[in-house]
């Protein structure tokens, strides 16, 4: 919670601050009505992540767990005496290294064999199989979870990612719409609007989400990101005055969304809220965007790692850490290290999969990198078009190793053709790029060629790791 919303620990706070906060509300009837285990860690961790470090509920509560201390799964030891962290020392994320994962399984299995009406520890235990890759148990955890308190927003908010990352976004809006907290509460009206814009799904109302927005007196920070969302809608419409207006609403107590929102909105279209006290803040996402803006690849791919041990259901960041290894740092053994032993190649996504058998090639590697390939053509996605083409161009790059630069020539030509037909022209510079450095010493005219189109795009396209200037 600190992470997603970094406003709300900015400073000590009494629970005064409050006195509209549904969901704090909710933890202290909770609290009043049974005096357990889980609500006290309930109450306990929702005053925390607000600053309020001092209040007579948050004290009773408090007092509680320490008399059952003894009895509590380490776990929850941590939260009201931390020894130690479970996670990279590194890092103050989760951890993502398989061996660790694989500790924290075990200790999370054995609190909700004590403690099975756990919904928060359900919910852990399906973000950690997810991170190896275990699809199908950590979909039965989230479903526990949600099943036992769907009308959690950040339970609710979870398991509909996780949806969403297994490419089933329908799956995540019925979630959403069955929490009961479409249009009531601005966590589950905003993730609402953001699944149903990204997939182009309707069921959003968004004059109750304004009048939901407009009505809400509870933490700013909580309804951030749904004026965020209805100011990217506006921008989108053309509406630039409201956009800016929902904004500097969202801007005033925003969560890492918003921010990162905010940043890439910035950068991409230019547009901005003036006198914007937030815009320079820097997030996990947030500085990632900043970072490739700045041609930083080395920074950025270590804000990457941070990212992807901040919200591991996706491996978008692993994949992106390894792009950017590749094609802006020319480093594949970090992504052979980052890559190899973290997940069954089988279990990989066709993006990770696909830097592990470039970097592969890289460095000559031709053996393993054939296992690769083999995966990878099952891996192909007709939902996901470019797949096949990336598919074909990683293909002319084996056989450009392999010596046969005829029909590696043939299937770069091919894979160019493609991706322009699909007007996807970031794909085009990329392939251009792998192709022209394949015909460096063996076609040096048609090198010229390549990397006259591959600038050009660069430069068009705010590409700064395909720039020879890097």
């Amino acid at each position: 919670m600190s992470l997603q919303f970094p406003s709300l620990s900015v400073s000590p706070k009494k629970a005064s601050d409050y006195q509209n906060d549904s969901f704090l509300d909710k933890a202290k009837r909770h609290w009043h009505e049974e005096k357990n285990y889980v609500n006290a860690i309930e109450l306990h961790t929702s005053l925390t992540v607000r600053g309020v470090y001092s209040d007579v509920d948050g004290d009773d509560a408090l007092r509680f767990l320490l008399t059952i201390e003894g009895q509590l799964p380490k776990g929850a030891r941590d939260l009201i005496a931390p020894q130690t962290k479970h996670i990279d020392k590194s890092k103050n994320y989760y951890t993502y290294s398989p061996s660790e994962v694989g500790k924290i399984i075990s200790r999370l299995r054995s609190i909700v064999a004590k403690f099975p009406k756990d919904y928060m520890t359900w919910c852990d235990l399906g973000f950690y199989y997810t991170i190896l890759g275990m699809t199908e148990k950590a979909e039965r955890c989230m479903e526990i979870s949600w099943n036992l308190c769907n009308g959690h927003p950040y339970i609710a908010r979870s398991y509909a990612r996780f949806f969403v990352h297994n490419d089933e976004p329908e799956k995540a809006m019925w979630v959403l719409k069955k929490s009961g907290g479409l249009n009531k509460d601005p966590l589950i009206t905003s993730a609402s609007i953001a699944i149903g814009s990204a997939f182009d799904i309707s069921g959003v109302d968004i004059s109750k989400a304004r009048r939901l927005l407009d009505g809400y007196t509870g933490i700013r920070a909580f309804s951030s990101e749904l004026a965020a969302s209805i100011g990217t809608l506006e921008y989108n419409n053309g509406k630039k005055k409201k956009a800016k207006d929902y904004f500097k609403s969202a801007l005033i107590e925003p969560s890492e969304n918003v921010l990162s929102q905010y940043k890439w909105l910035c950068h991409k279209t230019g547009f901005s809220v003036n006198g914007d006290p937030n815009g320079n803040a820097l997030t996990v996402e947030g500085n990632v965007h900043q970072l490739y803006v700045q041609g930083n690849f080395e920074d950025c791919r270590a804000k990457l790692l941070e990212l992807f041990s901040f919200q591991p259901i996706s491996d978008g960041p692993i994949s992106d850490a390894g792009y950017m290894s590749l094609v802006g740092l020319n480093d594949p053994d970090f992504v052979i290290q980052l890559s190899e032993n973290r997940v069954p190649k089988t279990h990989m996504s066709f993006g990770e999969l696909n830097n592990l058998t470039v970097a592969k090639l890289m460095k000559n590697d031709l053996e393993s990198a054939e296992v690769c390939m083999r995966l990878l053509a099952k891996k192909i996605d007709p939902e996901k078009p470019d797949s096949r083409g990336i598919y074909l161009a990683t293909s002319g790059l084996v056989m450009f190793k392999l010596g046969d630069v005829d029909s590696g020539k043939d299937l770069y030509q091919k894979a160019i053709k493609y991706f322009e037909s699909r007007k996807a022209y970031r794909a085009v510079a990329l392939a251009e790029h792998y192709y022209s450095n394949c015909v460096k010493e063996i076609d040096p005219p048609l090198f010229e060629n390549l990397r006259k189109n591959v600038e050009k795009k660069a430069k068009d396209l705010g590409m700064k790791e395909l720039s020879t200037d890097n």
